[in-house]
């Protein structure tokens, strides 16, 4: 029996899972909640992590590193994505980090990234038969793998995130068509001939653009894993969900039942990214996961 932490350190947002480990009846979850700190903030036009956006970062790992150990965690596994890997001044951000919090984060490849995810889903979901296809749609990136009954056999990292493009692209409030059509553009030719390289019977969703997406489609009033876990959202709810985002400002997307408030500027790029996947690999429909990197992360190093 033993309790054990993991902080995802994202371009987006900070995540934290602590749970308890029974080697009979396995994982018992205790906290699993994140807070939005936006670490790559208008990062890419300096090419490194702004102090504004540093501060507010570290100052959340602090506090989850705090709750982690209140709660009885022996170990605390941290890593950083996608914003890590490509700021300027990461290894000062990691030093600081190290100082302020007493944990270090290792940064880890893209594909990994992906790796961790499918490995979530595979405990969350169950094993799915087939060819099968789970992505995670980050601030800064998104990773797609692809396994067959069970077993990965390639994993993708690619360079469009939800704050990154919508920094780029999507600067008007409401957004212009014109806008959103160049973005759209882009993630097509980001995402190249996925469907032609991979057919996929089912497509997994992971990550906070795809529960907002759920939970916005259903009503929700709180993104509850318990109630999101398992869902489905239809290439059509998709559609209409990009429409309607697409329509509205930023303040009139706050108020939609099921969308958190500080998700509101940038979940209509997740999903566009969204839309642009579903389309790529011919796909109907997809299930959603409140499984991601973390959980995966947490079974493969403190599960054994």
């Amino acid at each position: 029996m033993g309790t054990f932490a993991v902080i995802d350190v994202g371009s987006n947002s900070v995540k934290l899972y602590v749970a308890a480990h029974d080697p009979h009846t396995g994982w018992r979850d205790l906290i699993d909640r994140h807070e939005i700190t936006r670490l790559t903030e208008k990062m890419y036009q300096a090419g490194e992590i702004r102090p504004a956006a540093l501060e507010r970062t570290v100052g959340v790992i602090s506090t989850f590193v705090t709750e982690a150990r209140l709660a009885g965690a022996e170990r605390i596994a941290v890593v950083g994505t996608m914003g890590l890997r490509v700021a300027r001044n990461a290894a000062e951000f990691v030093a600081r980090v190290a100082a302020d919090c007493g944990v270090a984060i290792e940064i880890i490849p893209g594909e990994e990234e992906a790796r961790l995810s499918f490995l979530a889903v595979q405990v969350g979901l169950g094993p799915l038969p087939g060819e099968v296809a789970v992505f995670d749609i980050g601030g800064g990136s998104t990773e797609i793998t692809f396994g067959r009954d069970s077993e990965i056999y390639n994993c993708l990292s690619l360079p469009v995130g939800a704050v990154h493009l919508t920094e780029q692209y999507l600067r008007s409030d409401p957004v212009t068509p014109d806008e959103l059509a160049q973005m759209l553009v882009v993630v097509r030719k980001a995402l190249g001939d996925l469907g032609m390289d991979h057919e996929v019977g089912t497509l997994v969703g992971v990550g906070g653009t795809i529960t907002n997406l759920s939970a916005v489609r259903y009503g929700f009033n709180q993104r509850d894993p318990g109630i999101i876990q398992g869902t489905f959202l239809a290439r059509a709810d998709v559609d209409r969900l990009v429409d309607l985002f697409r329509e509205q400002t930023v303040a009139q997307r706050r108020l939609i039942v099921g969308l958190e408030p500080e998700r509101a500027d940038v979940i209509l790029a997740g999903a566009g990214v969204t839309q642009v996947i579903m389309g790529k690999l011919a796909v109907r429909q997809l299930i959603v996961s409140a499984r991601g990197l973390r959980h995966g992360l947490m079974v493969e190093r403190f599960g054994g």
